[in-house]
């Protein structure tokens, strides 16, 4: 069956969220001819929603489920012509988006996840108007309406990451925004890192505070909110840095000021809470952007995307060793995407177990990397794009590049934990249809007084089961280095240098 609803007819989304309106200007789905599908982006609350797709604004066409679709991630089904009431169960609140093919007859909802931060926190800014707009808000509607309105206009819709703090030319303001009326103090490189020399404003009966300081633009500077003993990156900036501090856990960061754009400059950004309906549950990511990107310029980069981002930033410095190779063109200009954990408590269920690797396998495949590719300047296709990983997470991107060699073409295993499962890996490699996928691994054999050693004999299985079955693949082996992120982040350029060789390589 093939629908007869073509352009330039208009299809709207009417269901609880709406009052079951066939023909909400707000809810009309834009028509994207080179795909042939129709999409919406609506903000629906957490619980559960019921909806259809109405032609026209009204009833005389509809479209609705076949029946076989599922509330269980991805959300997703087939359309009939009248058919019955779709029904959604949304777990967090948010906006979404709404995708049908009326030739294909296919419906699906993914969470967008918004604002601007990773582009725009790189690009010369003058927002400083953006205060003057809120106080004087305050003023003409009351701190009650013009906070709202703030809300929802600024920070609901994303439109407000990246763009805090405030800048014009050297004057900056910092903001913060939800906090207790007690003052919040910005402490930084610029002032030693006093928790009581730059206090900030409260806007009286608002959740906005703010100081307004005058900070050269050329000088890379580091700083962090302090409030009654509690120290906390600034949540609506994605400019960050490790703080330093090895608390043998995930770590902690501390916000940077954007600095004018320079190509001897690298940016780690962080995008913090991204949502996945198939993990059920948010993590952060932090993405590494080499010297001289520009997002929308003529360049695009391979990516590698990295297990344990927190640690692998904090504890391992993967980011500053990366940066190394790319200096020393040991590897490809590329960039570096960290992917976190929504908890250290998450780490086995979504690297090991078999339900949820496959959730967190589809995580990445079907969001995490999408979005990767169309908010920054990548070479999207298979040999451009690696997943790499140490301990469980190098098992985990061995398993996740060989069951999705359409996404992954090559992965890379620092000291992986290959013996897992009873050695899955390994029966995967020897038994099943060589796929398309390079692999990277390395270990290190244990010397007397050392201890095991790098997960070497687990390792050296995995290579020769590559090697019999005709793999490209590298086997870096070292001797007396230990299962930990020093062994790690001293072999990680080698692992860049095989994924994505550079000039001296």
């Amino acid at each position: 069956m093939v629908s007869e609803v073509l352009p330039p007819h208009h299809v709207f989304v009417a269901g609880t969220f709406n009052d079951w309106s066939p023909g909400q200007p707000s809810h009309q789905m834009d028509y994207d001819a080179e795909e042939d599908i129709w999409e919406a982006r609506i903000a629906l609350d957490r619980g559960a929603h019921a909806f259809k797709f109405a032609v026209d604004g009204n009833w005389e066409q509809n479209w609705g489920d076949d029946g076989t679709s599922s509330v269980i991630p991805p959300l997703g089904g087939r359309l009939q012509r009248e058919g019955a009431n779709i029904l959604l169960s949304i777990p967090q609140a948010g906006l979404y988006l709404f995708r049908i093919g009326l030739r294909s007859l296919t419906w699906e909802v993914f969470p967008r996840q918004v604002g601007t931060g990773p582009v725009a926190a790189l690009q010369p800014r003058d927002n400083l108007a953006w205060l003057a707009e809120f106080l004087e808000s305050v003023e003409r509607k009351g701190a009650h309406a013009a906070t709202e309105s703030w809300f929802r206009s600024r920070l609901l819709t994303g439109e407000a990451n990246g763009q805090f703090p405030l800048m014009r030319g050297d004057d900056v303001v910092f903001i913060s925004w939800g906090q207790p009326p007690m003052p919040v103090s910005v402490c930084g490189t610029f002032n030693d890192w006093s928790t009581t020399s730059h206090r900030m404003t409260p806007v009286p009966n608002t959740p906005l505070q703010y100081i307004s300081v005058r900070l050269p633009r050329s000088i890379r500077q580091e700083y962090k909110f302090h409030l009654e003993g509690h120290w906390f990156q600034d949540p609506h900036n994605p400019l960050v840095a490790w703080d330093g501090v090895d608390n043998f856990g995930p770590g902690s960061f501390n916000s940077v000021l954007p600095t004018v754009p320079s190509a001897n400059v690298a940016h780690l950004l962080w995008i913090k809470q991204f949502y996945s309906l198939f993990l059920n549950d948010t993590c952060d990511i932090w993405v590494l952007l080499p010297p001289g990107y520009e997002h929308g310029g003529g360049d695009r980069y391979p990516v590698v995307y990295v297990n344990d981002g927190n640690e692998s930033i904090t504890r391992g410095q993967l980011d500053s060793m990366g940066r190394l190779a790319m200096d020393q063109e040991q590897a490809e200009t590329m960039l570096l995407v960290f992917v976190g954990l929504s908890s250290a408590d998450a780490r086995a269920y979504q690297y090991i177990e078999p339900e949820g690797r496959s959730r967190y396998a589809r995580f990445l495949t079907r969001e995490l990397v999408p979005y990767i590719d169309s908010r920054f300047s990548t070479r999207a296709e298979p040999a451009s794009r690696a997943l790499a990983g140490s301990s469980w997470g190098g098992f985990n991107a061995f398993y996740t590049a060989w069951h999705h060699p359409d996404v992954f073409g090559k992965a890379g295993a620092q000291g992986g934990s290959f013996h897992v499962n009873d050695y899955e890996m390994v029966r995967i490699l020897r038994d099943r249809a060589v796929q398309p996928v390079a692999f990277y691994l390395d270990s290190s054999r244990p010397l007397p007084g050392i201890g095991r050693g790098d997960n070497h004999a687990q390792s050296l299985s995995v290579a020769q089961a590559l090697d019999e079955r005709g793999y490209r693949y590298l086997h870096l082996v070292t001797d007396g280095q230990r299962h930990d992120w020093t062994s790690w982040r001293e072999r990680f350029p080698d692992l860049l240098s095989f994924l994505f060789p550079g000039a001296k390589s």
